[in-house]
């Protein structure tokens, strides 16, 4: 497993050099041999569709750089294990996420999409981490016409999510300044 900075046994020196002054962990892409993904969702054989784009970066790892992956889906209800053209896949809650990295051994966490609960659960785990933000997951939904305009209701639920989207923003902003590399999403 991991180490926490300071920990000084002698047979893990080498696990000290990944953590500077600072206390975050260094990323040395050249040493990345296995990737847990963390996703909202990946395609099954029922909705082959479903974060279809993630899958196809999953492959390109395999291809490209021989890297191991290992998908994770967080669930609170089900726990699931499938393979889907060749990627284990496993849903769950993040109790399922420890064991896994416990096995796996990752040399990173990359997630898609995040969200507050998703990092801060991962920040935990003292893994090099990396995030990509597609847009959808930190946009003001009641500015964006995802609520129509018209109706008592949908301006109630509008003035809700505002707020609701705002304290998401500043609660996720305060975490990805923990994590190792951002990546947005552009053409």
């Amino acid at each position: 497993g991991r180490r926490s900075p300071g920990h000084e046994t002698q047979d893990h020196q080498a696990d000290k050099s990944i953590y500077p002054s600072s206390g975050r962990l260094l990323l040395d892409i050249n040493m990345i041999r296995r990737i847990i993904i963390l996703s909202p969702s990946y395609p099954s054989k029922e909705n082959k569709h479903s974060y279809a784009f993630v899958h196809a970066r999953v492959k390109s790892y395999s291809k490209i750089a021989n890297i191991q992956t290992l998908i994770f889906v967080p669930d609170k209800f089900k726990i699931d294990h499938y393979t889907y053209e060749g990627i284990h896949v496993y849903k769950g809650p993040f109790m399922l996420l420890k064991a896994l990295i416990e096995n796996f051994d990752p040399d990173v966490l990359a997630i898609h999409a995040p969200s507050y609960l998703m990092l801060k659960h991962t920040l935990s785990f003292r893994l090099p981490i990396v995030v990509w933000i597609h847009g959808a997951e930190v946009l003001f939904r009641s500015l964006h016409n995802y609520i129509p305009p018209f109706g008592f209701m949908n301006n109630l639920i509008r003035f809700k999510t505002f707020f609701e989207d705002f304290v998401r923003n500043i609660r996720l902003r305060e975490l990805l300044k923990q994590v190792q590399a951002v990546v947005y999403v552009s053409r």
